[in-house]
């Protein structure tokens, strides 16, 4: 067992029901993908207790022959939690694109300071992907995880000739744009073959959306390839540390990526 603490009751009243409602909803689509379930609510510690999960995260699989099976399983699993029942969805709060790159700008304030032209890579950035987003067929909001990435797919034993996968960490879900789940994946693993030097990154893109079951021009995909340029600036921030020698370099290599994202839809 592992206990997760919040910081207030508020914190956790609203996101402890959720997973056990989309385990649920993932039994009636998949055998292979469930949600992990907390197991019990400490409400006057405000604190969430979980059972112990054997397997480890899909990040430690990148670039392995198997990796490719583990992302198309977790494309077609975010696919299903896409189309949740609106009883799932009714009561999360709304997110927005507005509101993520608000989070964005903040998160880079430090960026805007230290090294002052990346920072204005990043503001232009930031309204470019602001404004070329409302050019594209919106959707209604759905359930969303709201901080999909592969530090929260667990890839654990085989079962029959599938290995079972187990979502974690809904803290973040929402009714927002499928598309922000979509991106923040993409973006995650960009970050992931940048940082470990592989190629490949294509391919595991392409294996995850071939799971998802999205067309290349699907509006859904070209919403999503923006947050991925935006979610790439946020990590970027959040996971290069300031005190590293290389802070400058680094940083500075990854809002390029970023932009050269969005650079490929706006053409």
């Amino acid at each position: 067992i592992f206990a997760k603490l919040y910081p207030t009751a508020a914190s956790h009243r609203h996101f402890d029901p959720i997973a056990d409602q989309i385990a649920d909803w993932l039994a009636t689509c998949t055998s292979t993908v469930t949600a992990l379930r907390p197991q019990a609510i400490w409400q006057e510690e405000n604190t969430t207790l979980y059972p112990w999960v054997n397997g480890a995260p899909l990040s430690h699989y990148a670039g392995q022959p198997v990796h490719a099976d583990y992302l198309a399983q977790t494309g077609s699993s975010l696919r299903a939690m896409h189309v949740a029942p609106a009883s799932i969805t009714q009561d999360l709060p709304a997110h927005t694109l507005a509101a993520e790159i608000k989070a964005i700008a903040q998160t880079c304030e430090h960026i805007q300071i230290l090294l002052p032209t990346v920072g204005q890579k990043i503001s232009e950035l930031l309204e470019c992907a602001s404004n070329l987003y409302t050019k594209f067929p919106q959707e209604a909001p759905t359930f969303i995880h709201g901080d999909f990435k592969a530090d929260h797919v667990l890839v654990g034993p085989q079962q029959d000739s599938s290995p079972r996968l187990t979502l974690i960490d809904f803290d973040s879900c929402a009714q927002a744009d499928p598309a922000f789940d979509i991106g923040k994946f993409l973006a995650d693993l960009d970050w992931t073959y940048a940082q470990s030097g592989q190629a490949g990154l294509a391919q595991a893109q392409n294996d995850f959306l071939a799971g998802y079951n999205l067309e290349p021009d699907a509006p859904r995909l070209l919403r999503a390839r923006i947050v991925e340029a935006l979610i790439l600036v946020k990590i970027t921030a959040h996971r290069v540390p300031i005190f590293e020698r290389n802070w400058a370099e680094r940083t500075t290599a990854m809002i390029e990526r970023a932009v050269t994202v969005l650079e490929r839809i706006n053409k």
